[in-house]
């Protein structure tokens, strides 16, 4: 559901992917990268932020799992995936209006 969620969101929104590498494991950078575009796409390989605070990025919304590396003090909406507001993708989905342009 996470892919189908990126690939909604990328549609209507421009999307980054920020993430935090494990620091004392040199191997984890590339293996994120690599898994990013396995499994999203070659665009979203170049969509790919490391960070240690993610405070530093600037956007709208930040969707993340965590209150660490800088996430709490993100100057936006921070929907807090996995809690009870925000259990499963489909709640955060629906956080997001999309207009239709069809007509």
């Amino acid at each position: 559901m996470a892919v189908d969620a990126f690939e909604l969101l990328s549609q209507h929104c421009n999307v980054y992917i920020l993430s935090t590498p494990v620091w004392d494991n040199i191997y984890c950078w590339s293996e994120k990268r690599m898994w990013v575009e396995r499994h999203l796409g070659s665009i979203a390989k170049k969509k790919l932020i490391l960070t240690h605070n993610k405070a530093l990025n600037k956007g709208i919304v930040l969707i993340d799992d965590s209150l660490d590396h800088g996430a709490a003090q993100f100057d936006g909406h921070h929907i807090h995936f996995g809690t009870v507001r925000y259990p499963t993708w489909a709640e955060v989905i629906e956080e997001f209006v999309f207009k239709d342009n069809s007509g």
